[in-house]
């Protein structure tokens, strides 16, 4: 994912789904207007913390990823008012 993503401060959705990412870029974190985001059937296995600067972000979808237990946990502790899904990776 460019860099350049994170001058998309007015962007709301995001939709990364199939990119066989491993880690949620911490670009993320600039999108600070972003409601809805996506990473469907990647490869995530890590994200950066300041994923916490997306204070308007009330659902993420993780479905099909690699994040253990204790990730999701953080996230959802990182995220209190988002609601995550986390279907595992079969």
């Amino acid at each position: 994912m460019p860099a350049s993503i994170s001058g998309l401060k007015k962007l709301s959705y995001l939709q990364c789904d199939g990119n066989n990412l491993k880690m949620i870029p911490k670009e993320i974190g600039s999108l600070t207007n972003l409601n809805k985001l996506s990473f469907m059937r990647n490869q995530i296995r890590s994200f950066d913390d300041n994923i916490t600067n997306c204070k308007a972000l009330t659902e993420l979808i993780l479905d099909e990823n690699y994040l253990v237990k204790q990730q999701i946990d953080k996230l959802k502790d990182l995220l209190p008012n988002c609601a995550i899904y986390t279907e595992m990776q079969k």
